[in-house]
């Protein structure tokens, strides 16, 4: 009887044993964290730092605004066409061809100001500015599969200024001026409307694409949240006045933004990163406040790479969500960044009257800490084990 007591509060001990083993080793999994943290106004910081490799330079008077890589081709968005780069050596990119038949409106010449890449075409968005006024917007649809000689196969002009424009599949999604509209390209060189909400004193200025739902982004009006689960009727779900979203990106229920107070003009911008709690409902993680108007930003590899509205640009370490941290900052004086692009460790710049500048990253060691608590919970466990199985020996 003394005997089967014993063995029983033995194994109810192994449980115990093995249990605090499991917390242990599951407590300190989620507790590593990797930091590499350098001072955001030290460019030449030996552990985060940007080496210039290669560099592709206009004619004189012509600036290099955007950029856009498809394998080892470079699309740059000029003031005055598109240059098509053979990027395949990044130390000697070279020019393939351009298109610059754009036309011209009120008089006025265009400026191609963003790329999409979708096969062997290119959607083009254009502008034209007479300097007080945007006249109007234009998608032009490029048959590139010869880059020597780009092709325009198909144009449209919606008659109201384009904000931002986005490829998720066979669909093209538009942010206007009072409306988002999605078209069908399955058939790039004969792209159609099929959907439309209209979204009048919204201003919609930014698209973010997650599964069945379209998040639009405004720089005073909060965001709204669609569902585009039936492209021919996307209907609104969600309206949020609590703050503005001027630039969202998705990975996987991770949702990154620049935000702003839903006041035009006021203070107090952030960095923001959000959980998907839902289908379209954003919890906060974590935040980070921005000193000034950050316009564009781009996510690679656990680092967010963001474009400032004084033409430089800064690099947010995001590999923990919970220790968000700049490691580099670039200065106005260096350079004037205008858009980029990352490959792998290729760092590409449109750097307006340098052209395109193209950098290899060089990223600063990981440092691997662990939560002393969760540390000590495994040790404990680990003993207690090793005295369990010592015991059940005897």
């Amino acid at each position: 009887m003394v005997l089967a007591k014993y063995k029983s509060t033995q194994s109810k001990l192994g449980v115990l044993f093995l249990f605090l083993l499991v917390v242990g080793l599951l407590v300190c999994s989620n507790s590593l964290q990797t930091h590499s943290v350098t001072n955001p106004e030290n460019s030449s910081n030996e552990e985060f730092a940007f080496t210039e490799i290669g560099q592709w330079i206009a004619e004189e008077g012509v600036y290099a605004l955007d950029v856009t890589i498809d394998g080892d081709i470079a699309y740059v968005c000029t003031g005055d066409y598109v240059a098509i780069l053979d990027v395949s050596d990044p130390t000697e990119p070279s020019l393939l061809g351009k298109f610059n038949q754009f036309g011209s409106y009120l008089g006025e010449i265009p400026w191609p100001e963003q790329i999409i890449t979708y096969g062997d075409y290119i959607f083009v968005l254009a502008y034209w500015h007479d300097y007080s006024y945007c006249w109007t917007n234009k998608i032009m649809v490029l048959d590139v599969s010869n880059p020597a000689n780009p092709l325009l196969v198909q144009e449209f002009n919606i008659q109201r200024l384009i904000y931002d424009i986005c490829l998720v599949d066979n669909f093209l999604y538009v942010a206007s001026s009072g409306d988002f509209r999605i078209y069908n390209v399955e058939l790039a060189n004969a792209p159609y409307l099929i959907g439309n909400f209209s979204a009048d004193n919204f201003f919609p200025g930014a698209i973010g694409i997650h599964g069945s739902y379209a998040f639009l982004g405004s720089h005073a009006n909060g965001y709204l949240v669609l569902d585009i689960s039936s492209p021919t009727n996307p209907f609104m779900v969600k309206n949020c006045t609590d703050f503005s979203i001027t630039r969202i990106h998705f990975e996987e229920s991770i949702a990154y933004t620049l935000t702003r107070p839903a006041l035009y003009g006021s203070a107090g911008r952030n960095f923001i990163v959000f959980n998907l709690t839902d289908s379209y409902d954003l919890e906060e993680i974590n935040r980070l406040y921005v000193s000034e108007e950050n316009w564009d930003f781009i996510f690679s590899d656990g680092y967010i790479y963001m474009k400032t509205c004084s033409s430089d640009f800064r690099v947010l370490n995001a590999s923990n969500l919970n220790h968000l941290e700049f490691v580099y900052q670039s200065s106005e004086e260096e350079l004037d960044a205008q858009g980029f692009s990352i490959v792998g460790n290729d760092f590409y710049l449109a750097a307006g009257a340098e052209g395109l500048l193209i950098y290899e990253v060089n990223y600063p060691p990981i440092t691997i800490t662990l939560n002393q608590s969760a540390f000590l919970i495994f040790i404990v466990g680990v003993f207690a084990c090793g005295i369990f199985l010592k015991r059940k020996r005897r």
